[in-house]
């Protein structure tokens, strides 16, 4: 068992989660050791396994420690799913279906059959069609060994008929499934940079997920789901977010009239309104985001788990932010960022929404010309490995922060370092090339004349990067051009953004 895992379990309990430990464990266990550590854990001003091992083994010297990890590890995780038996139907399925398996193995069918019932009727409006089939098969092989009683060949005929339905339909989605997958791994690996031959083989995938949509079960919500996440992903990877956005509304609106099939919590719908929000802060409609901020503030005031309402209010936070500072109204976002602490934990995590907030308030402080601040708050992606879009551009405005914060005996180390995590294979972005090359002539110490040749030499290019989808991944976090235009007094660009996509 892992600490650091351990340690993130027990802070992601709500209020409710703790109490229900509390009374479990009051109830079933008098040791106190395993109780002990999660106080530590919990309560403890102590962060590091180091200090709390120490702790512990001072009060516990006999006792060891990475038992009692695992120990405390397995009572929370089996309280919390008792707790989410009751929250949630796919929860409860399987449990019907644990326990039908149970009745029948005690030699009590009639409960068995009560239970795999109840377990085949919830999946089958919650479209959960592996469980309703895995329902359908053990009450099939339950009414054999009973020798079919009461059931005439009709009746057995059409339990067959609905395995081969959710087989089918398993099948589908499985398929579909597959083909997002394959899209997001291309997708991946290609990074920012995408080919003609690259295209093509996610132009290939789209024609298949077509044909699979246009089947018998495409009206299943499940199908459409996917489809439409599929579609959204896609234009996404082409940099077409107006069409990403007209799909993601058109997903928002499946689960706005099938709320019934939502999970517990809604991951899927807050993925959806997050590609919303993504969309149309890109291409700058910053007043339609308020609508949807709001949509999140509504899930926020519904009895979900913590750790849902906590990745809320991260999503939230970020999309206030775009919009504030899209809209220039820095005081009003200066306020929001002063909620965050930065100085922990930003070393180690991999949340990409916890690194959108520190990227945010770096950029924040870019415009308030609180480079030294940047500097440090940017540092931290200097620790990350990821070639993401989102960490890149971290990375780059650490560079960017050194030349504005005159630290020079950095910048040919870490420029050499950035080159370096870019990998082979990979080729430098334009707008990347044009910072290195104007960081090497320290442009901001040139005379007038120098900086306008200089920008008259690349203006060309600047026109093809605010054009170019692969640039725009990466300037839609933080916009290099802006900076660009004003190291070389170029001030008919100083308001220019990364444009509306058509």
């Amino acid at each position: 068992m892992m600490f650091e895992e351990l340690h993130k379990l027990v802070h992601s309990l709500s209020s409710v989660e703790k109490k229900m430990f509390n009374l479990y464990t009051n109830v079933v266990s008098d040791e106190k050791d395993y109780l002990y550590l999660y106080d530590l854990i919990l309560n403890g001003k102590e962060r590091n396994r180091e200090s709390i091992q120490q702790l512990f083994n001072t009060s516990f010297p006999k006792k060891s420690f990475q038992n009692n990890m695992s120990y405390l590890y397995k009572t929370l995780i089996r309280v919390l799913v008792m707790l989410r038996i009751d929250q949630d139907e796919w929860y409860n399925q399987l449990y019907r279906l644990m326990t039908a398996r149970l009745c029948i193995e005690r030699s009590i069918p009639e409960y068995g059959l009560k239970e795999l019932s109840h377990a085949k009727h919830s999946a089958i409006k919650q479209q959960n069609h592996i469980v309703a089939y895995h329902a359908e098969r053990m009450e099939l092989s339950l009414l054999s060994n009973l020798d079919f009683p009461n059931m005439d060949e009709d009746a057995l005929i059409g339990i067959q008929m609905g395995l081969k339905t959710s087989l089918a339909k398993i099948k589908q989605i499985q398929e579909q499934f597959s083909l997002y997958e394959l899209l997001n791994l291309r997708t991946i690996n290609q990074v920012l940079i995408s080919t003609p031959s690259n295209n093509k083989n996610i132009q290939d995938l789209i024609f298949s997920e077509l044909s699979l949509i246009s089947g018998k079960n495409k009206n299943m919500f499940s199908a459409q789901k996917l489809h439409l996440l599929f579609q959204s992903f896609f234009f996404i990877h082409i940099s077409d977010y107006k069409s990403a956005l007209r799909v993601f509304k058109s997903l928002n609106e499946q689960f706005e009239s099938n709320e019934d099939k939502w999970d517990f919590p809604p991951y899927d719908y807050l993925s959806a309104l997050d590609g919303i929000l993504d969309s149309l802060r890109t291409i700058k409609k910053y007043d339609e985001m308020l609508f949807y901020i709001e949509k999140l503030s509504s899930l926020y005031t519904r009895s979900y788990p913590e750790h849902f309402r906590n990745e809320i209010i991260k999503n939230s936070q970020v999309y206030s932010l775009h919009r504030l500072v899209g809209l220039r109204k820095l005081n009003e976002a200066l306020a929001i960022t002063s909620q965050n602490n930065f100085s922990t934990g930003f070393q180690t995590t991999s949340d990409t929404k916890d690194l959108e907030l520190l990227l945010l308030t770096c950029s924040l402080h870019c415009q308030l010309d609180k480079w030294a601040s940047v500097r440090r708050l940017a540092s931290a992606f200097l620790h990350h490995k990821s070639k993401n879009p989102l960490q890149r551009a971290g990375k780059l405005l650490y560079i960017v922060s050194c030349y504005e914060t005159d630290d020079m005996g950095s910048l040919s180390y870490e420029i050499r370092s950035y080159k370096r995590a870019i990998g082979k294979g990979e080729r430098l972005l334009t707008i990347e090339k044009i910072i290195f090359s104007i960081i090497s002539i320290d442009i901001k110490r040139r005379g007038k004349l120098f900086r306008l040749k200089t920008w008259k030499k690349i203006q060309p290019r600047i026109q093809f990067i605010i054009k170019d989808k692969n640039e725009i991944s990466l300037l839609k976090h933080y916009n290099f051009v802006e900076w660009v235009s004003h190291q070389l007094s170029a001030s008919d660009l100083h308001s220019m953004a990364v444009p509306n996509q058509n």
